[in-house]
């Protein structure tokens, strides 16, 4: 498994010098990040942690707006977060894998 999540950050780092984004590089970074929080949130269940080990993010996050969003389709960020609003919060690991991996929101983070 670390060989993999080698493999997913190198792709990652490549992606960071790429010039040129095509549909497709926007998919491979969506695919990259979430199996790499998707391999991480399976080591945390795999191998509990110590007591003594600190598993908390640091992370910026945005409130909901008060816009009704359809459950049929993707909404855009700015109709359901308002990003003017950005708030500091601590969060463990675990929920933050959960959170990116269960996104609706990341193939439009590029454009913010």
């Amino acid at each position: 498994m670390a060989l993999g999540i080698k493999r997913l950050a190198q792709k990652l780092g490549n992606h960071m010098t790429q010039k040129r984004w095509l549909d497709a590089s926007d998919a491979s970074v969506e695919k990259c990040v979430m199996l790499g929080f998707y391999s991480v949130r399976k080591m945390l269940e795999a191998f509990q942690p110590p007591p003594n080990m600190d598993f908390q993010s640091k992370v910026t996050t945005f409130p909901s707006t008060t816009k009704k969003i359809s459950p049929i389709c993707y909404p855009e960020v700015l109709e359901a977060l308002d990003l003017k609003k950005p708030k500091n919060e601590t969060v463990a690991l675990k929920d933050l894998c959960n959170q990116v991996i269960h996104s609706y929101f990341f193939q439009y983070m590029d454009r913010y």
